[in-house]
């Protein structure tokens, strides 16, 4: 089922080490970048660019300081900042075809 939803997750631009990165986070958080890499499988080194990514893309929160912890947002808002960006992203295309 998991290999299935990276499948899907991959068709709106996540890549593979993401769509991990976000699974894991559903499971249990909040969450440090060095448990999210251990339990997604997600090499350290690369977890902390690929969480600040995600973070900028408004795919999950960060809480604390020392740790750093990470959240999810949830799958409904997920759901609509990818709807709103698929949008934003069909409105500009329409004005440079038109």
């Amino acid at each position: 089922m998991e290999d299935e939803i990276i499948v899907q997750l991959s068709r709106f631009g996540f890549s593979k080490n993401e769509s991990k990165t976000y699974l894991s986070l559903l499971e249990q958080n909040p969450a440090t970048g060095y448990e999210i890499s251990q339990r997604s499988g997600v090499p350290r080194s690369a977890i902390y660019d690929i969480l600040k990514k995600m973070e900028l893309n408004g795919m999950v929160s960060t809480i604390g300081n020392k740790p750093i912890q990470y959240i999810p947002v949830s799958i409904t808002q997920l759901f609509q900042n990818l709807t709103s960006k698929f949008e934003h992203n069909i409105d500009e295309l329409r004005k440079k075809m038109d």
